[in-house]
């Protein structure tokens, strides 16, 4: 049963998808509606049918048109007469090729709403789509049954006939749904694609084609499930014919091709597609929850099959770390665990166990890589609480006095730094999150004080800053950070592509730089100077800020040269970044570091920097973006000058004194 904070946080979780749909975030907003939808039940049919409705748009907006046309129809179903939700679906059909339904819902909409010009316009497009498909159903009709003569009834004259028009059909199956429908022809044509597939007798190509062409036809999930299921009315059978079909042959072209239709079948149980961003929905994955068990069940029992070949063997392998890993894109939380359980890991490491000189079954010298990146993946996927956790205190921290509660616990904060030492990346943004909120990193909107004290005297409501976030708070509760660790959690967590969790690891580091108490410590040190040389232009731009601050200490320098041991590597990639301003900056730190000591200019000097400042020195007119970096760089060249170290060549006296470059401008 469903309480009423359930039904209060599920109204919480739509307005937030809605904020997020203002904004343009699709994935976004369609995580909220999904996650709202989980916490209603059949009862709540206003509610339930505002969040099909409008996660049907969220989808359709991603290019997800059978999500689209299936959410837009089960908001019908709680109110037929809602135009949005026939409009959408019909949107999401004229998209699917299905321009018969798509008109009828685009007629009933504009009978909802006569005078919505977008639902008139759409319709007048759909009865121009129906003319010309019918034009095309006649053409396509015929080129289907003229290539299915030559490559299935046997009137080819030859092999490359032949062969051409397997291409040909795989290439109508690619092209457009109706090529697909025709060649699917309500199933019948399957176990012709599959006899060819499966017979040893065919050319290798003809095969390959064949698994292609099924392939394309079932990249329909209403195709998928029904070929799933098409081949015995067992269906622990009809899944292992599907599965087996990757058996048939020992080419590494062939085993590629028939892999990818147990991809399709595993999109098609969860209605997930990685290529187009679309996350797996937990309710038709429960829907077909019986059918991932008997998929899941058969890859596991071909881990350990004698009759299997080893390069099926690390197909299998590499559909199961594909599909398994819900972090990573995979179906919905919780089947790793199942597999682990149901003795899917003792398979595993039987496999990792053999070695091809002497094996119970055919493996490969690359057999092992692929099981340690599954069993790797594996331990990854099995989120613990501790991650739920850090998942729930994120949203908490963004009030004052929780704030306060979490810096004044060392344990807690102790613990948050062990999480993100052993879970790493897979916490990467909601430990970031917290520490952005601890420390107050997070953008403010600028309040003009005259129109605070204008809605005072109109006796509005004006939002204060709640006492305990005042710049003294937040300064103690960052220097009670720093001493437990969170800038080597965020260390920890740091290697991720995500850019919107390095922009807010970026925005924690930012109060430290200007901090009086900050303490140049060595750990500290190494962090700036690593982050300049990123690639991210926010990262590197903050970093190397930092890190140029920081060089105007001659202490601060010397530890740098002396701890960061691969100082000589790093100062090029910074004096080279492809961002002009991080660039600028960061060789703004190392001519510090070069006048700052003798000693230390002279070990930069001797070392590979030296010939790319010298490099950048020489950069003409049409850098004119590098200008700063330029003079940065002299400043450094500079620097040695006086210290002896370099002499100028007499080229280089030449264009001193008579301010004139001797390198001709390409």
């Amino acid at each position: 049963m469903v309480t009423q904070s359930q039904i209060d946080s599920a109204e919480s979780l739509k307005d937030a998808g809605n904020d997020a749909v203002k904004r343009g975030e699709w994935a976004e907003a369609n995580d909220y509606y999904t996650e709202a939808l989980q916490l209603t039940s059949e009862s709540d049919k206003a509610l339930r049918a505002a969040l099909y409705r409008n996660r049907a748009l969220t989808r359709l907006k991603r290019d997800d048109f059978e999500g689209t046309e299936s959410d837009a129809t089960k908001a019908l179903e709680y109110d037929g007469a809602d135009v949005k939700a026939l409009y959408r679906r019909a949107l999401a059909r004229e998209q699917l090729d299905n321009v018969a339904a798509a008109f009828k819902d685009a007629k009933e909409a504009l009978r909802l709403s006569p005078k919505d010009k977008s639902i008139s316009d759409l319709l007048q497009r759909l009865v121009v789509a129906n003319n010309e498909k019918v034009k095309k159903a006649t053409s396509m009709d015929n080129k289907v049954k003229d290539m299915s003569s030559l490559a299935f009834e046997g009137n080819a004259k030859d092999k490359e006939q032949k062969v051409q028009a397997y291409n040909n059909l795989l290439v109508l199956a690619r092209e457009t749904e109706a090529g697909a429908a025709r060649i699917w022809n309500l199933g019948k044509g399957v176990p012709i694609l599959l006899s060819v597939a499966e017979n040893n007798n065919e050319p290798l190509e003809i095969s390959v084609a064949a698994v292609r062409i099924l392939d394309e036809i079932i990249k329909n999930h209403g195709r998928a499930l029904y070929f799933l299921s098409m081949h015995d009315t067992d269906g622990l059978r009809s899944a292992r014919r599907v599965c087996r079909l990757m058996c048939a042959r020992d080419a590494k072209e062939y085993v590629d091709a028939s892999g990818l239709i147990v991809q399709r079948i595993f999109n098609a149980l969860v209605k997930m597609d990685r290529t187009k961003d679309i996350k797996p929905d937990p309710e038709v994955a429960e829907a077909n929850k019986l059918w991932i068990i008997r998929v899941i069940l058969e890859l596991q029992s071909m881990l350990t099959d004698k009759t299997v070949t080893a390069i099926v063997r690390e197909m299998v392998i590499d559909i199961l770390l594909k599909n398994l890993m819900h972090m990573d894109g995979g179906i919905p939380r919780g089947w790793s665990w199942k597999f682990t359980e149901e003795s899917g890991l003792l398979a595993l490491l039987d496999v990792s166990s053999q070695i091809p000189e002497q094996c119970d079954y055919p493996v490969s010298h690359e057999t092992r890589q692929h099981v340690a990146i599954c069993l790797q993946r594996l331990d990854e996927d099995m989120v613990s609480p501790s991650r739920f956790a850090c998942e729930g205190l994120s949203y908490l921290s963004l009030d004052a006095d929780v704030k306060e509660w979490i810096v004044a616990d060392s344990l807690l904060l102790r613990a948050l730094f062990c999480l993100a030492q052993s879970a790493g990346a897979l916490c990467v943004f909601t430990l970031a999150t917290i520490y952005v909120n601890l420390a107050n990193a997070y953008e403010k909107p600028n309040v003009d004080e005259e129109m605070v004290k204008l809605a005072q005297f109109a006796k509005h409501h004006v939002p204060e800053i709640h006492h305990k976030d005042t710049d003294d708070y937040v300064e103690k509760r960052i220097r009670c950070l720093v001493e437990e660790g969170a800038v080597a959690a965020c260390v920890a967590v740091s290697k991720t592509e995500s850019h919107k969790a390095l922009e807010l690891l970026a925005r924690y580091f930012s109060p430290f730089i200007h901090s009086p108490w900050f303490q140049k410590g060595t750990d500290k040190l190494k962090l700036w100077v690593l982050y300049a040389a990123e690639e991210g232009e926010r990262l590197a731009r903050a970093a190397s800020a930092a890190f140029a601050i920081l060089t105007e200490d001659v202490d601060a320098n010397r530890r740098i040269l002396d701890e960061v041991k691969t100082w000589p590597d790093v100062f090029k990639e910074i004096a080279m970044h492809e961002d002009p301003e991080a660039q600028r900056r960061g060789l703004m730190g190392i001519a510090n570091i070069m006048e700052s000591d003798e000693k230390l200019c002279a070990e930069i000097v001797a070392s590979e920097v030296f010939r790319v400042l010298v490099a950048i020195t020489k950069l003409g007119p049409k850098n004119e973006a590098r200008k700063g970096a330029t003079e940065q760089a002299k400043r450094g060249l500079a620097a040695a000058e006086k210290f002896g170290i370099i002499r100028p060549t007499d080229r280089e006296m030449y264009e001193r004194t008579n301010q004139v470059s001797t390198i001709r401008e390409e």
